[in-house]
């Protein structure tokens, strides 16, 4: 697992992003650059949620084995995401999305007896997840939306070309996410199909809790599955390859999930594994996170 908060693993990380140019068409700057770290304040001097700028680059969108691949993930294609976003580290908290129920009058979401505070908001629908963003946006004076699915899976790869950010080692996965581990194989008497232990047990983690990814992400193989824009189509072809979000013929109004959640097994929980759901439903494994516009806005490293 590659962690770039110093200039050390950092190095590390930008060797393994040249390997990746190289091998399978990922087109990074360069020269390395530290992690730009920051958030947002509303209008009522509160910190908002912590952002990450993305690098520019290219990749390829969809599953690595195409013989072990749910046809949704198929054909495989080169994706450019150009610049100018930033990326949530972490899923939004429900301390996060309280303030946003508060200031609206929305209904507060159950949190299942599991607490608030720092764990990410569940039983979020999609049109949700689209109304805290306009009121994020409206608050801080800067647009924040949900995510395409190209954005989503080139922030969850980080520059790696692996079923999981840190490899394709399914007993490794307790390192980085909060999965169907053998406290969940236990309780269904069942054999473990995830073969560690995350000490979480069957319910979600505060953010954050586990290694992020290259790129300083978070909780991107695990904890609650995430909503993001695109209308849900069973292939790929016809998809948008310039990182937008695919919208075209949303008639039966399903939208996408990514990422799986604290009871996935390893089949849910690669980069290019895709759910759907109807924009109104809402469930204990559901949560969010955003990205922000930097079109117009300066930011500066931590």
């Amino acid at each position: 697992m590659l962690y770039c908060r110093d200039s050390v693993s950092f190095i590390r990380c930008f060797l393994l992003f040249v390997s990746v140019v190289c091998c399978n068409t990922l087109a990074l700057s360069a020269q390395p650059l530290p992690l730009t770290l920051f958030s947002d304040k509303t209008i009522d001097n509160i910190e908002g949620p912590e952002l990450v700028v993305l690098p520019a680059g290219q990749y390829l969108m969809g599953c690595l084995d195409q013989s072990e691949c749910y046809r949704d993930e198929k054909p495989r294609h080169n994706v450019t995401i150009a610049d100018g976003i930033a990326f949530m580290t972490k899923e939004v908290t429900f301390a996060q999305y309280n303030r946003f129920v508060v200031a609206t009058g929305s209904e507060k979401p159950d949190d299942k007896g599991w607490g608030e505070s720092h764990r990410p908001v569940i039983n979020v629908s999609w049109d949700d997840a689209v109304a805290y963003a306009e009121w994020l946006s409206s608050v801080t004076g800067y647009h924040y939306r949900l995510p395409s699915e190209a954005e989503w899976e080139y922030a969850a790869r980080a520059g790696v070309d692996t079923v999981y950010h840190n490899g394709s080692n399914v007993e490794s996965l307790c390192l980085v996410a909060n999965v169907a581990d053998i406290t969940q194989a236990k309780e269904k008497n069942s054999k473990p199909l995830i073969n560690c232990d995350d000490a979480v047990g069957s319910k979600t983690s505060v953010v954050g809790s586990y290694k992020p990814n290259a790129f300083g992400i978070y909780d991107m193989h695990g904890n609650v599955r995430e909503w993001v824009a695109d209308c849900y189509h069973k292939n790929y072809r016809g998809a948008p390859i310039d990182g937008s979000a695919r919208l075209d013929d949303c008639s039966e109004e399903e939208r996408v999930l990514r990422g799986g959640s604290w009871y996935s097994f390893p089949w849910i929980l690669g980069a290019s594994t895709r759910e759907s759901a109807m924009p109104f439903m809402a469930s204990y494994s559901i949560g969010f996170r955003l990205v922000r516009s930097l079109k117009s806005a300066e930011v500066s490293g931590r």
